[in-house]
């Protein structure tokens, strides 16, 4: 295992167990900074993407980048909205801004990761249908949910 496939361990603990161990074994900030992957994720994108708050804290303090977006654009912060929910999510959000995250541009909302696929952006969505979205569908969209 390596320190990409540690952070997307679904298990939260047995991800930080897992990357707290390669780290001490010496995964150098090479490794946290190097991309994987078709959109090119970085360790910390993966560990926000699973909304793995304590491995993210773990790898911000290591000297992971909270900024370092993947080849699609998306930062670690723009996964940590769209993946993490309630306290969690908030505590995720919270630590990576306090740790340099730019804020997500204005109008950029995540909508569930799962979905992401198969949907794109809330703001794809919305510029495919803006001309026959109804005010209810707008509201929906604009929480980030595609109907």
């Amino acid at each position: 295992m390596d320190l990409h496939e540690s952070c997307f361990t679904a298990d939260p603990e047995s991800a930080l167990q897992a990357t707290r161990a390669l780290l001490e074994l010496g995964a150098s900030p090479e490794d946290l900074e190097e991309r994987r992957g078709e959109d090119g994720a970085t360790a910390l994108t993966l560990a926000c993407r699973r909304g793995h708050a304590e491995v993210c804290a773990l790898l911000l303090k290591t000297g992971a980048s909270a900024n370092a977006a993947g080849l699609n654009g998306k930062s670690p912060l723009w996964w940590a909205t769209a993946a993490a929910r309630g306290k969690e999510g908030d505590r995720l959000c919270e630590m990576l801004s306090a740790a340099g995250a730019e804020p997500l541009p204005h109008g950029e909302i995540p909508i569930d990761a799962s979905r992401e696929s198969a949907a794109g952006t809330v703001n794809e969505v919305k510029q495919e249908g803006s001309s026959s979205s109804s005010s209810s569908d707008t509201t929906t969209r604009r929480r980030g949910r595609v109907p």
